[in-house]
Parts: C-alpha cells; sequence; structure tokens
C-alpha cells in the first residue's frame, strides 16, 4: 500500500531509501521542498512498511509548528488510510484532543510534546519523533531537538529521530547531521552495552541495529533530499509600494487585480506581514473584485472554521483570494492556488532589552521565505487524486469479482473531480512587491528565533529537564544554535523574580508546579497565585486572555485597555458569530488551564494547600461566571497581572496629557494609554499585561491591556515585590546631602518620608557632588586662593629639582588627588552636608595636612607664598606658570629707578635666584625699552617740520588708537612700533626725490 500511495507524489523516489537509513541508523534529515509529499506519506511510511524498530504498541509523533497545520496534517494522514481522525491518525494541540487508544501515528504542537518531555523524560512508547518544517527555527523547535538529543543519548537509544524541511539553507543541513551523527554515535555505544531502555519496543528492536558505518559515513545519521516535481513559475517584480499609510495594502490590491486578469483560472494567494494590513486588504478588494470572486483571511488568531474556508477550495466553485501571514508559508497546503502575490515582508517577535516588551517587528523574508511562497503558485491536486488511489484500492480488495466495473469508477472520479474543482496542474505566476535588485539583496534564511526572542520559557524547561546540574539552566545540550548568554540572564532574572528558579538559577518548588501547568512563566505565576487568593477561574480566565490574545481589535478595537470589559463579554458571549467564534479559544483555553490545575493536583499539592478543594470543583468557565464577575469588582485583576509582570507596574507621571496620561513603568520604560478618555486615565498605578507598538518621534509604547492596581492589596498578596529602601541623594536646589525613606515597586516611588543622613551614607553623595562635575577634584567648590596657591607651591615643577636632595613630597596635582579623594578627604568631612559648609572648611589646612611637619617646612622654604620687599611689603607669587612671577602689581616706589634690583636679590633667600634673576632681568628690558623710546621721540620731532600734514593725520589716529588700549605698556610699544614704521617710510620717500634729476 505505501508504494501505491506515494507513486504520484515526488516523495516516493526516496522512501525505500529512507525506510532503510532508519533501520540502519536512528536518526535522519530529510529536505524536500513544498507538494512532494513528505508530511503526509513519511509518517505513515514505517507503519506501513512494517519497520521492524517500531512496536505494536508505539507510536510515531509528527511536530508540527502551528494548531492549525498539526490539524490539517492529521486531516490528510488519515485519509491516506481511509480512516477517521482519532482511529490510527489522530492529533493533539493545547486547545484539542482527538487521539484513540489504538492511534500509532500522532500529529501534535512542539509545546505539546516539551510538556510531555518533562513528565515523561523517556518518552515510553514512543517509536520516533518526525520534527516537521524545521527551518522555521522556532525557539520550542530548537528546544524539542536538544531535548529529544539528549533523551535518546541518555535514555532511549532506540528512538528514531527525523528532522524534515523545505529549505535547509546556510548550512542548516550539515549541521543537523553533524550534531545528530554525534548524539547517534553515543546512542549506538549505549546501545552495544545496555540495549534499547523502551519495554513496549525492546523485543521488536533489539534485533534491528545494525552499523551504519557502510551506508552512513557521517556515523549515525544520512542527510536525503527529495528534489520534486514542480511546473514552472513566472516571477514578475512589480517594484517596493511607498511607506506611506495604505501603500502597501492598496499595492497588494493592485497585484491581486493583475493576477486575476491575466490567469482566467486558480486563486490567488497573497502574502501579508500581519492581521492589520489582511483586514485592510480585504477591505480595498471587496470593493474592487466581482461578486462572485471570495476574499478569504487566513491567519492565526482566526477560529477554525473560518481557516478550513480558507485552505480549502470552494464547495460552489468560486475563485477565491486568500489573504494570509507566513502562517500558508510551509506549513500548510491550500489547494487551487494558481497565482501569488507576495509583499516581502513578515512580522516577527522581538524582544526589546529597554523596555522589557516583546514587541513584533515588521522585516524583509529572506530568499528561503521568498522561494517557499514562490513554490505556492502552482496549482496541484495531487491530494484528490492520492485519495481517489486510494478509494481504488480499497474497492478492489472489496469487490474483486467486479475489477472491470471498479476500473470504470476509477476513470469517472479521476476526471469528473479535478474539472469541479479546476483540477488540472499546470504553472504558475508570482507577483513580488519589490524591485529584482532588491531580491538579489535579501538574507539567504531568516536568523533562528532563538537569538532575539523571549527565553524565560526556555529557560524554565532546561531548570526542569536537568535538576541535578549545579549549573542549573545551562545543561550540557547539543544545540544548532546555543542561546545568547545575555538574553538567557535575562531570563533566569525573570524566572527568579517570579520565584520559579534561585539565586543558583535552580528550579524550586514553585518552578516545578509552574513548569507542570505548561504555560510561560509569567502566566503559570498568575495561575498559581489565583489558585493560592481562592480565584482560580478569575486568574485561568485572565491567563487563557492574554494568551491567546486580545479579541477586541482591528474594528472592533475598543476604546479601553481595561481588562475588565473584555472580561464581561467573555462571561456573556452574545453578539455576532463572528465575535462568538473569536471568544471560543479563549473560553476553551481557560476551561483548559482550570481544568489542568485539578489534574495537576498530587504536583501541586505542596505549593497549593487550598487545591484538592478546586479540584473537587467541576472544571468549566461557565460554573464560575458569578464568581468571576464578583471578583472582577474587586482588586484581584490587577493583583493577578502584577504578580505575572511585576516590571510592567506603571505609576502615572505628574506630567503630561490629562486625558491621556503618562505612566512610568516598574523597569523604568514609559506608556500611555491607547487613547484620550479612557477610563483608566484616572488610575494612579496600573498593573500592564500588554504594551507596544512604538511608533517613534521620541512617543511612548501604547498600553493595549491592564487593570487598576491597589498597592495593599498587592502587598498583601505578593509582599516580595514590594521593598523599602533610604534612598541618600545631592539635592540641587538646597545643594546638600537628602535622605528619603522609600516604599517602592523597582522604581516606581509609592511613599517616601525624609530621613536622618548619617557621615557614612553622606560621604559618597557629598564627594560625587563636589568632583563629579568639572574637569578637576572638587570642581564645584571655590576654594580660597591660599588653598590653591599652597597646592600650587607643593607640586610646581619648579622643586622637582631641589627637591630631588630635600625629601620626596606627595603628589597634590589634580589627577592624584582625584584618583584617592575618598581616603584624604572622608575625616575632613564629618558632619557635613552641604556645599556651604563644604566651602568653609580650612582647605589650606587640609592640604597641609596631607604632607608632614618636614615636609611644609621643605615647602614654605623653597617655594615661599611671598617676595619681601625692601619696603617691608610683601608680593604675591603666582606658582600657577613654570618660573613663577610676581603676582602683585608693583607700586611707585617699587617702579623707582633709584632702586637697585640687585640689592633685592640679595636681601631674598638663595633659593629663589632664578625669580631674582627674572626680576630683574625684566627691570632692564623696561629701562631699554624708555631709553628707545625717548630717543625715537625725539628723532619724530625732527622730522615733524616736514611732515606737518602727515603729523596731524598720525596724531588724530593715534589719539583713536589710545581709546582702545588701556594698558600703558601696550599702547607704548604699539606707538613706537608705528612711529619708526612711519619714520623709515618717509625717509624712504625723501631719498628717492633727492635722487631724481
Amino acid at each position: 500500500m505505501l508504494a501505491e500511495l506515494a507513486s504520484e507524489l515526488p516523495i516516493g523516489e526516496v522512501l525505500p531509501a529512507l525506510v532503510d537509513s532508519l533501520e540502519q541508523a536512528p536518526n535522519l534529515v530529510l529536505r524536500a521542498p513544498p507538494g512532494t509529499g513528505k508530511t503526509t506519506v513519511v509518517p505513515l511510511a514505517p507503519l506501513l512498511h512494517g519497520s521492524p524498530w517500531l512496536g505494536p504498541k508505539q507510536r510515531i509523533l509528527v511536530l508540527e509548528p502551528r494548531r492549525l497545520a498539526a490539524r490539517a496534517a492529521a486531516v490528510r494522514l488519515a485519509a491516506n488510510l481511509c480512516e477517521r481522525v482519532g482511529d490510527a491518525v489522530g492529533y493533539r494541540t493545547r486547545l484539542e484532543r482527538r487521539v484513540g487508544p489504538n492511534a500509532r501515528v500522532e500529529v501534535i504542537t512542539t509545546g505539546v510534546l516539551l510538556r510531555r518531555l518533562q513528565r515523561d523524560r523517556a518518552l515510553k512508547g514512543v517509536a520516533a519523533v518526525i520534527l516537521d518544517e524545521f527551518h522555521e527555527r522556532s525557539v520550542e523547535a530548537d528546544l524539542a531537538l536538544a531535548l529529544c538529543l539528549d533523551c535518546q543519548k541518555r535514555l532511549r537509544p532506540d528512538l528514531r529521530l527525523v528532522v524534515m524541511s523545505a529549505t535547509l539553507g546556510d548550512d542548516l543541513a550539515e549541521r543537523l547531521v553533524r550534531i545528530m551523527s554525534s548524539s547517534a554515535r553515543t546512542t549506538q555505544s549505549s546501545q552495544n552495552g545496555s540495549g534499547p531502555t523502551d519495554s513496549e519496543g525492546a523485543e521488536s528492536a533489539s534485533g534491528s541495529e545494525q552499523s551504519t558505518s557502510d551506508a552512513d559515513p557521517a556515523g549515525g545519521c544520512r542527510l536525503l533530499t527529495c528534489e520534486g516535481r514542480m511546473f514552472p513559475v513566472r516571477t514578475k517584480y512589480l517594484g517596493a509600494p511607498g511607506r506611506e499609510h495604505m501603500d502597501l495594502e492598496k499595492a497588494a490590491a493592485a497585484a491581486v487585480m493583475t493576477a486575476l486578469k491575466e490567469s482566467p483560472s486558480g486563486d490567488v494567494l497573497v502574502f501579508l506581514p500581519g492581521a492589520a494590513e489582511i483586514r485592510r486588504t480585504q477591505q480595498a478588494l471587496v470593493e474592487r473584485v466581482a461578486k462572485s470572486v471570495r476574499v478569504l483571511p487566513l491567519y492565526s488568531a482566526l477560529p477554525l472554521a473560518q481557516q478550513d474556508a480558507a485552505i480549502r477550495l470552494d464547495p460552489e466553485g468560486a475563485r477565491r483570494v486568500v489573504l494570509a501571514t507566513s502562517i500558508a508559508e510551509t506549513s500548510l497546503t491550500i489547494e487551487g492556488v494558481r497565482a501569488v502575490v507576495d509583499s516581502g515582508l513578515a512580522r516577527v517577535p522581538v524582544q526589546d532589552i529597554a523596555s522589557g516588551l516583546t514587541r513584533l517587528a515588521t522585516v524583509a523574508a529572506s530568499l528561503a521565505s521568498a522561494d517557499q511562497r514562490r513554490g505556492r503558485a502552482v496549482l496541484v491536486l495531487v491530494l484528490v487524486l492520492v485519495l481517489v488511489l486510494v478509494l481504488v484500492l480499497v474497492l478492489v480488495l472489496v469487490l474483486v469479482l467486479v475489477l472491470v466495473l471498479v476500473l470504470v469508477l476509477v476513470l469517472v472520479l479521476v476526471h469528473a473531480v479535478p474539472a469541479k474543482r479546476q483540477g488540472r496542474t499546470g504553472p504558475g505566476v508570482c507577483y513580488r512587491l519589490w524591485s529584482e535588485a532588491a531580491h538579489a539583496k535579501l538574507a539567504e534564511a531568516s536568523p533562528p528565533e532563538i537569538l532575539s526572542a523571549d527565553l524565560a520559557p526556555l529557560a524554565l524547561q532546561l531548570a526542569s529537564w536537568r535538576e541535578d546540574q549545579p549549573d542549573g539552566v545551562v545543561p550540557d545540550l547539543e544545540w544548532l544554535d546555543a542561546p545568547p548568554a545575555e538574553g538567557l540572564e535575562r531570563a533566569v532574572a525573570l524566572l527568579q523574580s517570579l520565584g520559579a528558579v534561585d539565586a543558583n538559577g535552580c528550579i524550586t518548588p514553585e518552578g516545578r508546579s509552574m513548569a507542570a501547568l505548561g504555560e510561560h512563566p509569567r502566566l503559570a505565576r498568575m495561575v498559581l497565585t489565583s489558585a493560592r487568593l481562592r480565584c482560580e477561574p478569575l486568574g485561568c480566565m485572565l491567563a487563557a486572555l492574554i494568551s491567546e490574545g486580545d479579541f477586541l481589535r482591528g474594528p472592533t478595537l475598543a476604546a479601553t485597555a481595561d481588562v475588565w470589559p473584555r472580561v464581561r463579554i467573555l462571561l456573556d458571549p452574545a453578539g455576532s458569530p463572528a465575535l462568538q467564534a473569536a471568544l471560543a479559544p479563549i473560553l476553551k483555553a481557560a476551561e483548559r488551564l482550570l481544568q489542568g490545575l485539578a489534574n495537576e493536583r498530587d504536583t501541586l499539592a505542596d505549593t497549593l494547600p487550598n487545591l484538592d478543594q478546586a479540584a473537587r470543583q467541576e472544571a468549566e468557565v461557565g460554573t464560575f461566571r458569578a464568581v468571576i464577575e464578583s471578583q472582577l469588582s474587586t482588586a484581584l485583576p490587577g493583583v493577578l497581572i502584577a504578580v505575572a509582570y511585576p516590571e510592567r507596574i506603571a505609576q502615572r507621571q505628574s506630567r503630561g496629557n490629562r486625558d491621556r496620561p503618562g505612566y512610568m513603568m516598574a523597569n523604568g520604560a514609559s506608556v500611555r494609554l491607547p487613547g484620550a478618555g479612557d477610563p483608566l486615565a484616572g488610575e494612579d498605578l496600573l498593573a500592564v499585561a500588554a504594551a507596544g507598538g512604538l511608533r517613534g518621534g521620541g512617543r511612548s509604547d501604547s498600553i493595549s491591556l491592564a487593570a487598576p492596581l491597589d498597592a495593599a492589596a498587592l502587598e498583601e498578596a505578593a509582599p516580595q515585590l514590594l521593598r523599602s529602601r533610604a534612598r541618600v541623594f545631592w539635592a540641587p536646589g538646597a545643594k546638600a546631602v537628602a535622605g528619603r525613606h522609600q516604599r517602592c515597586i523597582g522604581e516606581i516611588i509609592l511613599e517616601e518620608e525624609p530621613m536622618e543622613v548619617s557621615d557614612e551614607q553622606a560621604l559618597p553623595v557629598l564627594i560625587e557632588a563636589l568632583c563629579g562635575s568639572g574637569t578637576g577634584p572638587l570642581a564645584a567648590l571655590k576654594l580660597p586662593d591660599q588653598a590653591l596657591t599652597f597646592r600650587q607651591r607643593g607640586s610646581g615643577p619648579n622643586l622637582e629639582q631641589k627637591l630631588q636632595a630635600a625629601a620626596a613630597l606627595p603628589d597634590l596635582s589634580d589627577a592624584a588627588l582625584a584618583a584617592d579623594v575618598v581616603s584624604w578627604l572622608q575625616p575632613h568631612l564629618t558632619g557635613v552636608r552641604s556645599l556651604a559648609q563644604a566651602q568653609s572648611l580650612d582647605w589650606e589646612g587640609i592640604f597641609r595636612s596631607l604632607l608632614d611637619e618636614e615636609q611644609q617646612r621643605i615647602v614654605d622654604d623653597l617655594a615661599p607664598a611671598a617676595l619681601q620687599l625692601p619696603d617691608g611689603s610683601a608680593a604675591a607669587i603666582d606658582y600657577s606658570h613654570d618660573p613663577p612671577s610676581v603676582a602683585k602689581a608693583p607700586t611707585a616706589e617699587e617702579s623707582d629707578p633709584r632702586v637697585d634690583p640687585e640689592s633685592l636679590e640679595r636681601d631674598n633667600d638663595q633659593d629663589i635666584d632664578s625669580l631674582a634673576e627674572k626680576t630683574s632681568f625684566l627691570r632692564q628690558v623696561t629701562n631699554n625699552i624708555n631709553s628707545e623710546v625717548s630717543s625715537q621721540n625725539r628723532t619724530l620731532d625732527n622730522l615733524g617740520s616736514s611732515m606737518g600734514g602727515v603729523q596731524i593725520g598720525l596724531g588724530a589716529a593715534a589719539t583713536r588708537f589710545k581709546r582702545v588700549f588701556d594698558d600703558p605698556k601696550k599702547k607704548r610699544n604699539f606707538f613706537l612700533v608705528v612711529g619708526i614704521t612711519a619714520a623709515l617710510f618717509f625717509l624712504y620717500l625723501l631719498v628717492q626725490h633727492a635722487r631724481k634729476p
């Protein structure tokens, strides 16, 4: 039956090698493009072939990245066996379960596998795990592969692992083979010593293990490639749309109209980045396309009925335009598509480190994604043909005697069914909303999600997986791309704040309870707290609302971010069928969470002593509607959100728009309410569950889901979130040290009061205030001249040579004092709290105290503060320059030429010879200048008679310049230069005149 099933599919060419490889080695990597049949045939191959490693009661788990993909894959696999879903083939997602007791193939989402691994690390009863569409590289997929390899290495050497993907670029295939081969070699070594550990499959598996060295040089993992058979796809580059609002939607709508016109038959698949663009494009198309064309959205938040309608052909044969996100890129097969319009954009989650928020960023699709989308432009009805062939085989087995009649029936089905569905295969066309030049610049593949996403769920899974390891959340696993250290550190810090791991990163009893629920650690914390506060229904409802996404969005966007009206709608789900369909997944998720609390009562008994009472109650949200409604009016919603998102507790800021106030979160980030007039605008404290949508231009993120928060209720329910602190700071207005006793949540100050500040508390703040500004120590102080002069005397370069013969002095330079400011300044700041008190200190005495008595004497002898003049007066010496100079201006007596400079030199200490010599030199220069000026004045007088007019003009100019210069020396020198220059010039004119005949 396997051969007939795959005869019409490209995957049939590699099935023999695939089956043979899994019998020789435990691991396999399969690369096959969309439409080859890997999802619909490969999981059935071991079952139909009768592989010896597959025990009679063992199952094959098939991992799909999304719930919709898991459900669709199960339906197709069951159809290939001509059975109903739930018999031999079943599926299990977070919200649905259709698995019978005799199921052999179980299609599950990755999260379901991770939860199963935590409960049953040996995967008892499982013979193989197939990871489909692995190229999407979600965090959960990377973690699932790492844990499965660890399980295979340590516990299940007989476990088969198969990784399937449409594209494995950027050497991904080679890296997969490398790490899976390493695990397989360890597996074979363990198996030779102990044999398989799964009791249900031991008998069948023990005889099938063989050496893979001949068939598999890699040593345990083989890479198979299925090329596929695709009809040609024409590609048209339409250029990038503008960046204004609705430009993308208008360009997509225009491309759709072109596709409908150029392709007379077949459906059109449009790839857009998100639900908002899908809704806007749908509105633009409804007004332009013919009434016979149906425009259908397809994204993960839609109800299942709407998703199914977009996937399957229209029952009446109408043409369709399917507007989809990247969900339709690989993991789904949308029947009837002949043309693809690709926006070239995708929306990926990116964690903002500064705000702690995870927002969706719109990025350019990779080359691999573009090729995947382009490949959807071929109309293929292979699935219909396969179904027909299977039905024919069944009829042949039942009606052997009427073989001719059966063959006639086959011909009728093969020709009639495709005609109704426009089902002949044929070429397709892809319209790309970017240029061919831009296409050449696209990245080959999208980066793995593990490098940028929130790693808190991964960190909790790791902590729970290897509890016995001393390094807690960093077990020794085989990673394709290891989680970045910084992201993992942030995740561990969050888990510590939630109480899931201790200071060493090891899981706590609370953490084990959170891991048992299988939710994001934040939501698990919320649900466990609700059980402790005896409000489980409300906690499960809030967690489901946050997990499944806000249903009040798009055209039905509410005017408030308050969670209260949303829960009220969930409790009374009246309204349009579309709204009720949107509410159904949330209600189902809430019921599942409530049931999970009851099912895990043994695991949670240590942390939730009152859980038995909740477990005895009926696990249906409807039963608790009255209870939830009564709890909504209390502080419980805000408390439950706050314990899950402690860093997002937000306090209203005094400044800003009164109708749309700004809030500061506990992590310091700023947020705002979504619109003016929000009922939450009057709340001082909010517990924010969701925020994002940074628009640029300095605007804050917008709050999308929040609840009022009562600080007293939060302290009673979660006292660990509040802390008291003594804050000592510098008050710029008072220019003094101040202290406050504060009650805080992160950066939010709930209340504060003044406090006395001790010397020990004030010292670092005071020193920072005195030294923190400016280029040198004590820059904020205006130190007296005596203090500055002493520092200059003690550190001036004029002392260097003389001090070599005396004693070495401490370094009093700016750099040296700043480097050790605490040790020398602390003893003098006792009782000092303000700038004024600091300025009143004896700073010369403080600097002197840095020298001993002998060093002070040396400074006073070798670098005196002033120069004693013969008349008994003192001239201060300026040590800020080298050599030092007399800072005091000379008096009239000091300017008297009868005073002999040499006598001044003899009267002063011999140790300032250089200073006296400079003084004598300056006086001699002054006398020479005076003599030169007198001589030049006489020369100018002799020339005055011959230059009368010019002399008058020069005199007027000299008068004007005298008003500019105030310094007598500068004026004298200026006139000297001007006079000499003028005299030489006119002498030159006279000589030239005399030489003329």
